[in-house]
């Protein structure tokens, strides 16, 4: 943990994750996820050929980030936050609104069963934002986790 001029940065794993403390009423983390995540044809597939089949698809999903989340000693944000998801993609095969689909529902729940944050209701995710990339030697998920500023 380093102190700079009441700001406390916990560094884990280089360019994996952090934790800011900006001031004591906001706090930002990042994540870099590489757990593969079901789209959502894939999950509708699974659905319609088993329920236990697309409930296991998204017990896996999310149990995956709950231990890459988990591993990076998270820190529970009361607050509202805004998520910043920045996928880095493969290719193009797949439709952004595919993937972002069951994909937000999958982290949120992982951030709840890691204890980041408490709830993914309205009065817990304040907004979320998507950004796109192509990186065809390391797709992932790179997750940002910001405490709203309280006035």
């Amino acid at each position: 943990m380093v102190a700079l001029g009441g700001a406390v940065t916990t560094i884990g794993t280089p360019s994996i994750f952090f934790t800011e403390t900006i001031n004591l009423y906001m706090t930002t983390q990042h994540f870099i996820l590489r757990t593969t995540l079901p789209t959502l044809n894939q999950y509708i597939n699974a659905e319609r050929s088993s329920k236990y089949y697309a409930a296991s698809l998204k017990r896996k999903a999310t149990h995956g980030l709950w231990a890459e989340l988990m591993s990076h000693k998270p820190v529970l944000i009361p607050a509202p936050v805004t998520i910043i998801y920045n996928w880095y993609r493969r290719d193009r095969k797949t439709d952004k609104d595919n993937i972002a689909a069951t994909g937000m529902k999958y982290v949120q729940d992982a951030l709840i069963k890691a204890h980041v944050i408490p709830n993914d209701g309205w009065n817990n995710i304040d907004n979320f934002t998507h950004h796109w990339h192509i990186d065809p030697v390391d797709p992932r998920l790179e997750l940002t986790v910001i405490e709203r500023e309280q006035t």
